[in-house]
């Protein structure tokens, strides 16, 4: 037995999904922009006056992100689970 309509589960699923955007918008965005790099990349971009709401993130350079290991050895050193 469903406690759900199918017009309350249409809205709970739009709830849920504003939620997860709202997640990654306001919670996990902000901290990756605290990444030293990810901080140092956006500084050159924000010296050479290019907007980086626009690049595609098939333009980003490899090189300025630390390799999955060191960033989880930094995530792990500043509390991030």
């Amino acid at each position: 037995m469903n406690i759900f309509s199918e017009p309350s589960r249409g809205i709970m699923k739009l709830i849920a999904s504003i939620a997860v955007v709202l997640v990654i918008w306001l919670g996990i965005l902000p901290r990756v922009a605290r990444i030293k790099p990810v901080q140092a990349h956006l500084q050159q971009l924000e010296d050479s006056h290019v907007d980086a709401g626009v690049i595609f993130y098939s333009e980003l350079d490899p090189r300025v992100f630390p390799e999955p290991d060191a960033l989880n050895q930094l995530l792990r050193e500043r509390g991030a689970k």
